[in-house]
């Protein structure tokens, strides 16, 4: 739902650029819908290390919302055994044979959806309710994180690049008076805010720069258009305030 030139790493280029003349900063998009920590891993491992000559001053880990954690993966695993003889075998074809899960998948969208670009992250209304659930990672979770964190970091430096981690915020949850609201049982806003507080210790045990935009930034109705990817105007709040923080590192060269 946005140009690529409305993504927030195209905006902030554009931004250190035009406040920087000396510089001339490409900034480029090396991340993919869905990736968590393992997959910026395996980036490194299969992907960096093919690109000869392969060098960047900076590498940006926007990161957070993707992470899964033991518990959750307990309670997909147990809806998966609930999960109907179709839609078994649907999913059967679409891990098993790509050619005819493409052909349904876009007959099946042609036919009933609109999302003839096959963009997949669909438009969602918000319908809140009032949550008392509470979120809670494991010890045994907080490590294992930690030590993705660790990994990022060493991996980065190895190729003699500066880390920044900048944590995630979504339109999952609002937060009135004292009052927590989530579009459904699960209490996004305390997950999120116990991963960027995992995010922002890390950082500063590896003392690297971090940017806490789960804290830092408010997102308004359109800014995120299914409530967790940006538009582009959610795009270029992101831009900004990372922009903002950045420019700190950009001063002093």
């Amino acid at each position: 739902y946005l140009e690529v030139e409305e993504t927030w790493t195209e905006t902030l280029e554009k931004k250190i650029n035009n406040n920087f003349k000396n510089f001339n900063f490409d900034v480029v998009n090396a991340g993919i819908d869905g990736q968590s920590t393992k997959g910026h891993i395996w980036n490194f491992k299969n992907w960096f290390s093919k690109i000869k000559d392969f060098k960047t001053k900076y590498i940006f880990f926007y990161i957070g919302i993707n992470e899964v954690f033991s518990n959750e993966l307990k309670s997909s695993n147990k809806s998966q055994k609930n999960i109907s003889y179709p839609n078994k075998l649907k999913k059967w074809l679409k891990e098993n044979n790509g050619v005819i899960y493409k052909f349904y998948n876009l007959t099946y969208k042609k036919l009933y959806t609109n999302d003839l670009l096959n963009v997949g992250h669909k438009s969602r209304e918000t319908n809140y309710k009032l949550i008392n659930n509470f979120y809670h990672i494991s010890d045994n979770d907080v490590v294992e994180f930690n030590d993705r964190l660790d990994e990022l970091v060493k991996l980065s430096n190895n190729i003699n690049a500066i880390p920044v981690f900048i944590t995630q915020k979504t339109l999952r949850h609002k937060i009135k008076g004292s009052k927590i609201y989530s579009i459904n049982n699960e209490n996004y806003y305390l997950r999120e805010k116990l991963i960027s507080k995992i995010i922002i210790a890390n950082c500063k045990k590896n003392n690297i720069f971090c940017i806490d935009l789960f804290s830092k930034v408010e997102f308004s109705t359109g800014s995120l258009y299914d409530l967790v990817h940006a538009s582009p105007k959610g795009a270029n709040i992101i831009a900004n305030k990372i922009f903002e923080e950045f420019k700190i590192i950009l001063n002093t060269f």
